[in-house]
């Protein structure tokens, strides 16, 4: 009898486990065939503009393509190439898709290179926000200032905005203000707003990558704006930060002239007298602290400098012949001006 209960039991569960496993297949299978399907078999003629950024991360540029509406899934696009063995060595680049092309299409697509050669824009580092623009617009004057404005401060419709880990690295106020990346870039001739300053973000967090976890980073950020203005290229960006470390640490006026002419917007490193006085929290002679944002968009090694952790001791310095002189004190300052001449 016991023999009879447990060779039913055994049956029970292996029967249960077959109805299980057959629902699990069916469901899953459904989900399969729901997930690599094409999003839209209507729209024949429909093409659309996606643009991948150089640097950008592979499961990021999936997520983009899943958010975009070109697949629906991004864990059945990722089994998918894995599955059939398909390499995903997307070239970074404008490509066009459209909303009936299969997973096999759009990756065969993504994996091409882009064959248009476009616009050559280089951004030189420790540019101002509108100083870009200025660039920007004498490359392409059909674009539009004030749209490059709106986005930079509120750069909601930027496709890079779409990965919610970057939600983090836009101000609430300042946009993106200071993380526009100095560097070379190649835009085609039809290209508009939103995908330069897409590209130009999303080339600052490439660049940035290693410092992200830091609580820090929009501080450090305006920090080696600040470096960036104030130093040359003959400078070690890590001495200049650390002047200003030091004053911060002690709640000493960091009396930077570049902020200042971020206020005035004047080209010339000096100030005037009557520049020190302008009310403005950006003004650090009158505030003590960092100013509330980025006075310029600052380059990879002013970054670092502003991460770095070297130390020193000076509170000082300036800048004569393409020379640097650091001091400790105020007393030590003004003796080293005044041999030099300079007072």
């Amino acid at each position: 009898m016991k023999n009879l209960l447990k060779v039913k039991f055994k049956f029970k569960l292996i029967l249960f486990i077959v109805i299980f496993l057959g629902i699990f297949l069916n469901i899953s299978l459904s989900w399969w065939e729901r997930s690599i399907k094409i999003i839209n078999d209507t729209q024949q003629d429909d093409e659309f503009k996606f643009i991948i950024n150089e640097g950008e991360n592979i499961s990021d540029i999936i997520k983009r393509l899943e958010h975009e509406g070109f697949i629906k899934s991004y864990l059945a696009f990722r089994i998918y190439s894995l599955l059939n063995k398909i390499p995903l060595n997307f070239k970074f680049g404008e490509h066009t898709l459209k909303k009936n092309n299969d997973i096999e299409n759009i990756i065969k697509v993504l994996n091409t290179d882009t064959i248009e050669k476009g616009i050559t824009v280089t951004i030189i580092e420790g540019l101002r926000d509108d100083q870009i623009i200025d660039v920007l617009i004498n490359r392409f004057p059909q674009l539009s200032r004030q749209t490059f404005e709106d986005i930079i401060k509120n750069p909601k419709t930027i496709s890079i905005y779409f990965n919610k880990s970057l939600l983090s690295f836009i101000h609430e106020k300042y946009g993106i203000s200071g993380m526009l990346f100095p560097d070379t870039y190649e835009f085609n001739n039809n290209v508009d707003e939103k995908d330069i300053i897409t590209k130009m973000f999303s080339n600052f967090i490439s660049k940035t990558r290693k410092y992200h976890e830091n609580p820090d980073f929009y501080s450090k950020l305006i920090l080696a704006s600040i470096v960036e203005r104030e130093s040359s290229k003959e400078d070690d960006p890590n001495l200049i930060a650390s002047v200003f470390k030091n004053r911060i640490k002690i709640n000493m006026p960091l009396q930077s002239d570049a902020t200042v002419n971020f206020i005035t917007k004047k080209n010339d490193p000096g100030v005037l007298i009557s520049d020190l006085l302008i009310d403005s929290p950006y003004n650090t002679y009158k505030n003590t602290g960092l100013p509330p944002s980025p006075i310029c968009n600052p380059g990879l090694r002013s970054i670092e400098a502003s991460f770095s952790e070297v130390q020193s001791e000076w509170f000082y310095f300036f800048h004569h012949n393409n020379k640097t002189y650091f001091s400790k004190n105020y007393d030590e300052h003004i003796q080293k001006l005044t041999l030099l001449g300079l007072i």
